[in-house]
């Protein structure tokens, strides 16, 4: 069987999910964190540098732990 031309459902694990390459898993996964790590980084900079309004709670989780966190697994991920 050419392996370029997929049956009707080669796509579908047996529990009836979708298969999925991991190089494509590793994309999507890293194209999300960029994504949240820029949001994070955009929403600290307004409050920071516009005085945006930002819970104190919120501020010290992005400062201390999100982004730190997000950075590491980006370029842990090759990002």
């Amino acid at each position: 069987m050419n392996k370029l031309v997929k049956t009707e459902n080669e796509h579908l694990h047996p529990s009836g999910g979708l298969v999925i390459p991991y190089e494509v898993a590793d994309g999507i996964a890293v194209a999300i964190m960029k994504d949240h790590l820029s949001y994070l980084k955009e929403e600290l900079r307004l409050h920071l540098e516009e005085g945006h309004y930002l819970h104190p709670e919120d501020l010290a989780n992005s400062q201390n732990k999100y982004i730190p966190a997000l950075e590491t697994l980006i370029g842990y991920f090759g990002g």
